[in-house]
């Protein structure tokens, strides 16, 4: 250090597998939430900041600092002017020995209430549980769900692929699911939206909208993550574009009532996204603009909307996708030219792609990562700083759905193909650590066959009078949804998360299990080949 000689590289530790500074934040991210950090948090605090910082408690947890790195034994006003060899000697003090920080707290400080087990880097074990859902009047004639939502525990809403809404109520909570036929029920339907065109992706059509971001993590709203609290007392609502006349229009799903049309686009809308905790609601239209139009609700009613409140006019061809962060907007046009812009509206980044076929979904991911997707499942993976993380890697699959990522902050994803049964589980890093060694994508240790997957006799099964358990049908999965529930760990207020899996497929709902969930979610994880049921260590 003390040499003057320029460091220009700095070496990886070996649990760093891809030798990359991104994977080696995400790590240590991912160790900031572990449990242990959790449940000892306030610990450091009342050391560094709280009533063990100063005087008798810091003596006996032996916490003492030399007296002058004390703001309050400190004062330069009480030194006489005269004195400034004393004075120049305690600036000294300060610029090679630091200062103590100030003292927040005189109390001890409270333990973190939740663990949300948010970094989970291992991928799921993945077990059938049972049926869900399963209309046994349609059976035949089943319609696609591309959207599955569930909203306090007892309710869960559906969006087919011909945009019909539907509803159903649950006679349990999740912890225990049994409907009111059996095992199964019919769905209600609720509305209907016709003419809806799909040139591009039709799983960006549409966005479901909670007026509270109080029950999502650290502000991050997937759409597909869900966190299921009873104590949710706001109305839920849906908002559908790709009208032929521009406009997009909102239905309140709690009160079950059709809400306000707005037309602002001269064409039809390809592409929205709304941020829960910003209240912002992103619209991308075959006219090349993306308009930006924030929320407002007054008792629990949505304001009628007038004008954006602003708009991105930077693309020079239709926007194929968007996304939106707590403090950036992503979106891409047929040219494949992504702009990176702040909620405000100014532009941070303009990224060229060259992929053989559109970008039918990008995603900024907490881990400082903007993901762009292709139709024929081609992966582009930029920094935050514009820099090319993972450059044109082929998953080898034709026609795909969008990524679903296990958990808000996990670099583990799912992706479910349109021609097959097939779903590609894989890790962000792992494509990294594939590409850096010249080695394709390998599926046999990331894929499932989802009709391989066969349901476990159960005393509730048994109970089920009259309704027959149906196998999962051979056919593809079209959508994900990852529910979350806290519950105490013990009569403390310590809490840990669990999540459920769950996914349709020919017009069923399914209930996945993670074999895995209960391990230990850090720096150790064992890799399961979903289906196959082997195991194996990277």
């Amino acid at each position: 250090m003390q040499s003057n000689i320029q460091v220009a590289d700095v070496d990886m530790p070996q649990w760093v597998r891809t030798r990359t500074a991104e994977e080696f934040v995400y790590l240590m991210r991912a160790a900031l939430e572990c449990d242990f950090v959790s449940l000892n948090l306030n610990e450091w605090i009342d050391l560094t900041f709280g009533e063990k910082q100063y005087g008798k408690k810091a003596e006996d947890s032996f916490n003492l600092y030399h007296h002058l790195s004390y703001e309050q034994n400190f004062n330069l006003k009480q030194l006489k002017s005269t004195q400034s060899d004393e004075i120049q000697s305690r600036i000294a003090q300060i610029q090679y020995f630091g200062q103590t920080p100030s003292q927040m707290f005189d109390k001890q400080h409270e333990k973190r209430k939740k663990n949300k087990y948010m970094y989970v880097r291992r991928k799921p074990l993945i077990k059938y549980k049972h049926c869900v859902y399963y209309d046994q009047k349609n059976a035949q004639k089943a319609k696609e769900i591309i959207a599955i939502y569930f909203f306090q525990e007892k309710k869960v809403y559906l969006l087919t692929q011909d945009f019909e809404l539907q509803s159903i109520d649950l006679k349990e909570t999740l912890k225990y699911i049994c409907c009111t036929n059996g095992r199964f029920q019919n769905s209600k339907s609720l509305k209907k939206f016709n003419n809806i065109q799909t040139q591009f992706n039709s799983h960006n059509l549409f966005s479901f909208i909670q007026q509270s971001a109080d029950h999502f993590f650290d502000n991050v709203d997937s759409q597909y993550h869900v966190n299921l609290n009873d104590s949710q007392d706001t109305d839920l609502y849906f908002v559908i574009g790709g009208f032929l006349e521009g406009e997009f229009e909102f239905y309140n799903l709690t009160q079950q009532k059709s809400g306000q049309k707005v037309t602002h686009h001269k064409k039809y809308i390809t592409c929205l996204k709304y941020h829960a905790y910003q209240k912002l609601l992103v619209v991308g239209s075959i006219d090349s603009i993306v308009s930006v139009w924030r929320l407002k609700f007054k008792n629990k009613e949505m304001e009628n909307l007038k004008e954006p409140e602003f708009q991105i006019m930077a693309h020079k061809n239709s926007i194929t996708c968007l996304d939106i962060h707590d403090i950036y907007i992503l979106s891409v046009d047929l040219n494949q030219t992504a702009y990176l812009h702040t909620i405000s509206g100014e532009t941070i980044h303009q990224i060229q792609l060259s992929t053989e076929f559109y970008i039918s979904q990008c995603i900024i991911h907490p881990a400082q990562f903007l993901i762009f997707k292709t139709k024929k499942t081609v992966l582009n993976v930029y920094t935050f700083n514009a820099s090319c993380y993972i450059n044109n890697y082929d998953l080898n699959m034709e026609n795909t759905y969008n990524m679903y990522f296990f958990t808000p902050f996990s670099t583990i994803f799912f992706i479910a193909s349109e021609d097959s049964d097939q779903v590609i589980v894989q890790d962000l890093f792992e494509i990294k650590h594939n590409q850096q060694n010249y080695r394709p994508m390998d599926t046999l240790r990331s894929s499932v066959l989802i009709n391989s997957l066969k349901p476990e006799k159960s005393e509730r099964i048994q109970q089920d009078v009259g309704v027959k358990e149906p196998a999962l049908v051979d056919n593809h999965v079209s959508c994900f949804c990852f529910c979350f529930n806290d519950y105490k760990l013990d009569s403390s207020v310590n809490y840990q998360f669990y999540y459920q899996i769950f996914c349709s497929t020919n017009g069923q709902i399914y209930w996945l299990q993670d074999e895995n969930q209960k391990k230990e979610p850090i720096l150790q994880y064992e890799f399961g080949n979903m289906g196959l049921g082997s195991k194996f260590q990277i």
